[in-house]
């Protein structure tokens, strides 16, 4: 079959909004803008299509007040603990990622999945597309578009200046690699050790490590072979990479000996706290401390950190828009009311993930509860979990578990 067959084959009496979810993986490359402007627009399109139908089922789905308890728990802490009032439009605009996970999880099972196949299909090729540019950048110093990145060792590829390729690789790798595996099981080998290689010269250590992290247990599960085999494999893999690293100047010196040769000489504790992130860690730990309960509120940590009290060495990286980690994210400005309820939700997905997949061998529910199980790993620095490029992706893998678990009556 062609390509055209897969993804644009669209006669009029099917559903256009597919076009719009097929366009989310080019629209996170693209920004911020063009991602709100493709999530309202699916939102607004599933609403009034439901509208239509008068078939609101979601709203009688349990997890839809999971989320909305989650929802208003922000909103109000907004309100009344956070010292910025714009913080609370903010807030209210988390209200559009329960929308669209709820919209992805119907589209995606839209008479039964006959557009399942055709978006996870398209969102592969634009995965590969992006291959191809961080190689292509890697040898001549600029992508397809001639964009350049400003930092060395680091590849920028279709992001630019905003260096957010590794995370859009993070979200998007098993996916991928579940389409081609279920498509050609013949090119899915090759094409896994080049996107772990790919993975790897974009630059950027925390995203890798999730990848290298998560990559070998799907591999390992989906990979009917011996135990032997499989461990084979996988030092072969550890060689080749390690291959990579040791050749390469820029990739050795962020991966080897900006972390590891520096742990060796000065000891892990001492790497954490006089890194930069160990620095945000350490902050968002006193700032925990002295407000347990509520945390300093949604989206504040920017604000309070600039305070002398959490700076008594007058040391600038003290100071983040956020403490570039998850868990210290929630604890700081959520506090452990907010923090218990943001970790049930991904624990809980992350175990219906893994329940559902035993129970219908569906990868790409596979995928998306390895993606957030990598979410939650501890140490391992992250961008904030509200920014709109990191949440949309979180989302689009939540709607993933979800499908399988709510149902509609189309």
């Amino acid at each position: 079959m062609g390509l055209s067959n897969y993804i644009l084959n669209f006669n009029c009496n099917e559903n256009k909004t597919i076009y719009l979810i097929l366009f989310l993986p080019i629209a996170l490359i693209a920004g911020s803008l063009v991602i709100n402007i493709t999530v309202f627009l699916i939102i607004f399109i599933f609403i009034y299509e439901l509208y239509k139908k008068k078939r609101f089922y979601f709203i009688l789905n349990k997890e839809f007040y999971f989320f909305l308890a989650i929802f208003f728990y922000i909103l109000i802490n907004s309100i009344f603990v956070s010292e910025s009032s714009h913080k609370i439009i903010s807030a209210l605009g988390n209200l559009r990622f329960i929308f669209l996970s709820f919209a992805l999880a119907y589209y995606l099972k839209l008479e039964n999945g006959k557009y399942e196949k055709k978006i996870y299909n398209f969102w592969a090729i634009v995965l590969i597309v992006v291959t191809i540019d961080i190689f292509f950048e890697y040898t001549f110093g600029h992508n397809l578009l001639n964009f350049k990145s400003n930092y060395d060792g680091r590849i920028a590829s279709f992001t630019g200046s905003e260096l957010k390729i590794g995370g859009y690789y993070f979200g998007f790798i098993l996916l991928t690699l579940s389409f081609i595996y279920l498509y050609n099981k013949n090119i899915f080998y090759p094409l896994f050790i080049i996107l772990l290689i790919a993975a790897l010269l974009i630059g950027e250590r925390a995203n890798f490590i999730k990848i290298i992290f998560i990559a070998p247990i799907f591999f390992f599960i989906i990979y009917k072979t011996s135990i032997l085999k499989k461990i084979i494999i996988f030092l072969i893999v550890t060689m080749v990479v390690s291959f990579i690293i040791a050749l390469n100047e820029p990739t050795k010196n962020r991966f080897y000996n900006e972390i590891f040769n520096k742990i060796e000489n000065i000891g892990l504790l001492n790497y954490l706290k006089t890194n930069k992130h160990g620095l945000h860690y350490v902050t968002s730990i006193e700032v925990f401390k002295q407000n347990k309960l509520f945390g300093i509120g949604y989206k504040n940590f920017r604000y309070e950190s600039h305070k002398k009290k959490y700076n008594i060495n007058n040391d600038r990286n003290v100071w983040a828009p956020h403490p570039h980690q998850i868990h210290f994210e929630f604890l700081s400005e959520l506090g452990i009311i907010g923090y218990l309820m943001l970790m049930s939700l991904l624990i809980y997905y992350i175990t219906n993930g893994f329940i559902a997949y035993k129970k219908n061998k569906n990868l790409y529910t596979l995928s998306a509860s390895l993606f957030i199980l990598a979410t939650i790993l501890p140490i391992i620095p992250s961008g904030s979990f509200f920014t709109t490029f990191t949440a949309t992706i979180f989302w689009i893998n939540i709607s993933i578990i979800l499908k399988d678990k709510i149902k509609y009556n189309y």
